[in-house]
């Protein structure tokens, strides 16, 4: 079971939606005391949730790819998995929020919301299955224990 588009591959499909949005639909823009600050944060936040997440990974030995699911070796839900079972997606939801912050424009906020949705829809959903199945019961106590994003 292999997802169609790579989550980075909608990541930077959705970047660059925002800067055509941006671009042209100003009839939509906005700006704020305080935008660079906000977006410095988001950027910082999400960069920092991915490699922590990476890291933990890593360190429990199994596999970071999400083309696989079902090649993880382990169940990981220490450290910022205690928190949320997607902090890799998290992470790019608060950098293209950041993005989004930054070019300033109302219309783009949505494109947000279509992230999560298609990761949820078309990833997510894909790699719950595929840990169900190699970790049964484990997995389902851990998905009842922790949100999906946040």
């Amino acid at each position: 079971m292999r997802p169609k588009v790579p989550p980075v591959v909608v990541f930077l499909i959705h970047f660059v939606l925002v800067w055509l949005i941006s671009k042209y639909l100003h009839f939509a823009d906005f700006s704020f005391i305080g935008q660079p600050t906000v977006t410095l944060i988001l950027a910082i936040a999400g960069t920092a949730i991915a490699l922590i997440a990476i890291f933990t990974m890593y360190r429990a030995g199994t596999t970071i790819d999400p083309a696989v699911p079902n090649r993880a070796t382990s169940l990981v839900d220490t450290g910022i998995y205690r928190i949320t079972r997607n902090p890799m997606y998290l992470s790019l939801l608060l950098i293209l929020m950041a993005w989004i912050i930054w070019r300033g424009n109302l219309v783009a906020v949505f494109l947000a919301a279509t992230f999560v949705w298609h990761l949820t829809h078309f990833q997510i959903k894909m790699e719950e299955k595929a840990l169900e199945e190699n970790f049964g019961e484990q997995f389902r106590e851990y998905r009842l224990r922790v949100r999906r994003w946040i």
